[in-house]
């Protein structure tokens, strides 16, 4: 949240909203590596690591990402093509 807590002045809040935030990344993190192993690595130091060592990989996770959803905590399915899609 970059610095967001710090202004935030309920502190019980804060802390609840933080403990969200970890549960929302860690399970968005569990779901994209299971499709596509160790894009999201966790340092205790540093917090979360995206590898995205190529174009192909890159354009995987986005499309990993924007299929995550935050009600189920996993990615949703692939949609099938339409009969007139291109």
């Amino acid at each position: 949240m970059f610095g967001m807590y710090s202004l935030w002045e309920n502190r019980d809040s804060a802390t609840h909203m933080r403990g969200l935030c970890r549960q929302l990344v860690s399970a968005l993190a569990r779901a994209v590596n299971v499709e596509i192993p160790e894009s999201f690595t966790y340092a205790s130091q540093t917090g979360w690591k995206i590898s995205l060592p190529d174009a192909d990989r890159y354009k995987r996770v986005i499309d990993a990402v924007s299929r995550f959803s935050c009600e189920t905590m996993n990615l949703r399915a692939v949609p099938e093509r339409e009969l007139f899609d291109t």
